[in-house]
């Protein structure tokens, strides 16, 4: 990670909306992490993670963005080792480096000022449910906090087993105006763990139009900060459900903040 830690005024960002990729996508919807940083307060630098729609204004294509990123007030200070999944023209999964603070259309972002200290650690194995692992975390929260919104951030990992993820094509050029026409457009794919994805979830919506889950990784990153296999993207749920195990580190959020929320929403 960019930073050491998941301490110190923690945030959770929530940025635009499926709505500027859906049905149709509206391309002035661009954003920066050093933006995010700004409008929530993080006036003296900040650590970003979480998911997103990468840069297609500096990657020339749509993508899925996985933030993981040190934003310092001086620019020669700040620390990006974001990672984008787009796909080739095979349909295949390409994950490249970012080093840039750039996104577009949406992200749900965990924000920091990147300090050691406590957290949440968690450690699952054998899934005997329908939910997957952030799903069960999030419904927990509302079960113990009723009414009273709860919002965490961190990564976990996926040490054994597969998992389901999708990556975006690139801009559907007809309108897709149903869940069923966004399926048929999402390229779906089974990648085999280890894998590192960073998380958001909020346990209820307050009425902002929150996404109330979000998580994006890829596999392991090699002493050049290269991705070993290419595999990366949106995560959905594990596909070996006997043998999965996740170790995952959370923190809860102090604050939340709404950013470029679709009209109408």
């Amino acid at each position: 990670m960019a930073a050491r830690g998941l301490s110190g005024s923690t945030k959770i960002a929530d940025v635009g909306g499926v709505r500027y990729l859906t049905p149709t996508p509206q391309l002035d919807h661009i954003y920066s992490l050093r933006d995010v940083g700004k409008l929530t307060g993080s006036n003296d630098g900040c650590f970003v993670i979480g998911a997103g729609a990468g840069p297609f204004q500096e990657t020339g294509c749509n993508c899925e963005l996985m933030a993981d990123a040190f934003i310092s007030t001086e620019a020669d200070h700040s620390k990006i080792v974001s990672q984008t999944a787009k796909l080739n023209k095979d349909g295949k999964c390409v994950v490249t480096s970012l080093t840039t603070p750039s996104l577009a259309i949406l992200g749900n972002f965990f924000v920091s000022k990147g300090e050691p200290g406590k957290v949440i650690e968690i450690r699952a194995k054998r899934r005997t449910g329908a939910d997957d692992l952030i799903a069960c975390l999030r419904k927990s929260l509302a079960r113990q906090f009723g009414g009273t919104p709860v919002g965490v951030g961190g990564v976990f990992l996926v040490q054994k087993g597969r998992v389901n993820i999708h990556v975006m094509p690139d801009f559907s050029k007809t309108p897709l105006a149903t869940q069923d026409e966004v399926d048929k457009w999402l390229q779906y794919f089974e990648f085999p763990a280890p894998m590192i994805f960073q998380s958001v979830f909020v346990s209820e919506d307050p009425g902002l139009d929150l996404r109330l889950e979000h998580s994006h990784g890829h596999s392991l990153l090699d002493e050049k900060g290269e991705c070993e296999h290419s595999h990366g993207g949106h995560y959905h749920y594990d596909t070996t459900p006997d043998e999965v195990e996740y170790v995952g580190f959370f923190n809860a959020a102090e604050a939340l903040y709404r950013i470029d929320r679709p009209k109408g929403q």
